[in-house]
């Protein structure tokens, strides 16, 4: 038995780009999306305020980098921060805007982005509630002129008789920008006709038949605010890099027995949000076969475990996690096989890959358990607009501020892949929830 090492961070965040790729073209695309990736990073550290100062020469220079990251990562709009939108180029909005609407199709599970009050199976009847995020963006699009009332109503007359369920996404937004003044009260009453005569209906959440013990725990933690003292308590690294917020003499965990089973640290210890008495969560990478599976202190591997069942879908374990190891070169030697075998998927699964970094990393990680532990005064705008989740962190300037490092930063495989891909690969369901 043997105690692991932390040899590596995560497989974006390591120098040796040649042998993450594939090709010549694809090291010097992604050697491409690094820097600039760090050059949008550095102005995103800068305050508001100062960013409000910078030379105009110097604003331009951002924007286009920032379109430049809109095309290679789209969801990426869901999350700019709302004042780099206020008052950008005339570029960046027509860039934004084509990303913006191949997201507009894309429908998510609406605890993903609200406050993760997900209801067991077992304790529920009906399906997980989804929500088109995209169009919760609409009061601030109208706000700052990337939208008019007349492209508003033209919008939800598009998806009015659409499959998905983006034109009560449509209305939520009109609600919303009518409580903000944004939109007059005849505007939302054309609106709410348009979607009253909608072919798809409403989405309602699933109906609680009992309370578990699993959600009674989950309700008191989340009302003693998981036990963190926000006034000692602050996010550590919540935008990478991961490793540093590990602790080298914490990690006591055995080796796995198969040299062909690596393994690998995930988790809240790892991201810097963990509370009082957070597991360390390890998994196992066979580079035999390409499948992840939990492994546990006590017990060892897990062979029957679910993460085997689509391997892009736990792409955030394997691309973001922290490598341990007996020895250096073979751990290291291990997660740069792992990476080729991405860059080898199809560009839809390449699309589904790069999904599951936002999903897990930020929707179901960061804004609903880190975030909230960090800071009380979530979305002060918002907090009340309940039509668009107004008491999610999904609107706090603080939180797409980090959401838009961990997109620019990790959501890239090497190469672009072209909207009518992303939206045929993510729109109107989401796939299901894993890790």
């Amino acid at each position: 038995m043997f105690i692991a090492k932390l040899f590596s961070e995560s497989i974006y965040e390591n120098d040796s780009l040649a042998l993450l790729v594939l090709s010549k073209e694809q090291q010097e695309a992604t050697m491409r999306h690094n820097s600039i990736a760090h050059q949008v990073c550095e102005i995103l550290n800068l305050p508001p305020e100062k960013f409000e100062k910078m030379a105009n020469t110097d604003k331009e220079h951002f924007y286009y980098k920032l379109s430049e990251m809109l095309l290679d990562y789209p969801r990426l709009a869901l999350f700019v921060p709302f004042y780099i939108l206020k008052n950008a180029t005339n570029n960046f909005r027509k860039a934004y805007l084509k990303t913006w609407q191949t997201c507009c199709p894309m429908s998510d599970t609406r605890e993903e982005f609200h406050i993760g009050d997900y209801y067991e199976p077992e304790a529920s009847i009906g399906a997980p509630n989804h929500v088109v995020k995209a169009m919760h963006l609409l009061p601030w699009l109208l706000k700052y002129e990337y939208l008019n009332t007349e492209e508003l109503i033209k919008l939800a007359k598009k998806y009015q008789n659409d499959d998905s369920i983006a034109i009560w996404g449509i209305l939520d937004g009109a609600v919303a920008a009518k409580q903000m003044g944004i939109i007059s009260g005849s505007t939302l009453e054309r609106i709410t006709q348009i979607a009253n005569k909608a072919k798809s209906e409403y989405p309602k959440p699933p109906k609680l038949i009992q309370t578990t013990t699993k959600r009674q725990k989950w309700l008191k933690d989340r009302a003693a605010n998981y036990g963190i003292d926000r006034d000692s308590f602050s996010l550590r690294n919540p935008a990478g890099p991961y490793s540093n917020n590990i602790n080298q003499q914490e990690i006591d965990v055995p080796m796995p027995s198969s040299k062909h089973e690596h393994l690998i640290l995930q988790g809240s210890r790892l991201k810097g949000y963990s509370r009082p008495g957070s597991d360390y969560d390890y998994f196992i990478y066979d580079d035999r076969n390409h499948k992840i599976y939990t492994f546990e202190k006590e017990h060892g591997k897990l062979k029957n475990d679910y993460l085997t069942q689509k391997l892009e879908l736990v792409s955030h374990l394997i691309l973001l996690g922290a490598w341990l190891g007996e020895d250096k070169r073979g751990t290291i030697a291990a997660q740069h096989a792992a990476a080729s075998h991405y860059y080898k998927m199809s560009k839809p699964k390449q699309a589904q890959a790069l999904f599951s970094i936002e999903r897990t990393t930020i929707q179901c990680r960061l804004m609903q358990k880190g975030f909230p532990c960090a800071y009380a005064d979530l979305s002060p705008e918002t907090r009340n607009l309940k039509s668009i989740d107004g008491d999610s962190a999904f609107y706090d300037e603080r939180l797409r501020e980090i959401a838009t490092k961990i997109c620019v930063k990790y959501a890239y495989l090497g190469r672009r892949i072209d909207l009518a891909t992303w939206k045929k690969a993510l729109s109107y369901t989401t796939p299901p929830m894993i890790g």
